[in-house]
């Protein structure tokens, strides 16, 4: 909440990349006195790139709604996994996670062209009863889900997902 920027007399804008195993992490957190909230993860540019396990999570842990995460780019958004660590594995990607007592943040992608490569992923999922956020993809040319993570074991394909455990509910992919 504490950083926002105002973007409104900005006419072009650059390029977004996150990569080498790079986290933006935004998540809500529980503390012994108090809830903390979070407003959301949005990341605007002319092409945003997410690879080399890089990760945009957003994990609810508080009793309260949270933000969502967007992406908002004029040409395209790419997101591939490529492992590059030879032990854990991360789901490169953007991740909504609900482990709280509310529902998850929604994931909202906005570009022509949309690619989810060598494994890349987009997954909203809750671990307890409440609502998975919702995943909205809105692509003009293009929405692609090619490959699969080859260095992983099994390999982790390309995905849109949205997974409840327990007795939650899933959000919809749209």
């Amino acid at each position: 909440n504490l950083w926002k920027f105002n973007y409104d007399d900005v006419s072009s804008f650059g390029d977004v990349s996150l990569l080498n195993t790079s986290w933006i992490d935004a998540s809500s957190g529980r503390s012994q006195n108090s809830n903390f909230s979070s407003s959301g993860i949005k990341i605007k540019g002319q092409n945003i790139i997410i690879r080399d396990e890089s990760v945009v999570l957003m994990q609810n842990q508080s009793n309260n709604i949270v933000g969502e995460i967007k992406l908002d780019a004029v040409d395209s958004i790419r997101i591939s996994k490529v492992k590059i660590d030879p032990v854990p594995i991360i789901p490169g990607g953007l991740i909504s996670e609900t482990v709280g007592n509310a529902e998850g943040s929604n994931i909202r992608l906005d570009a022509p062209k949309v690619s989810l490569l060598e494994g890349g992923s987009i997954i909203a999922r809750t671990f307890g009863p409440y609502k998975a956020g919702d995943i909205f993809v809105s692509s003009s040319d293009k929405l692609e889900l090619v490959g699969a993570s080859v260095n992983d074991i099994p390999p982790v394909l390309s995905n849109i997902s949205n997974i409840a455990s327990n007795i939650g509910r899933t959000g919809t992919i749209n």
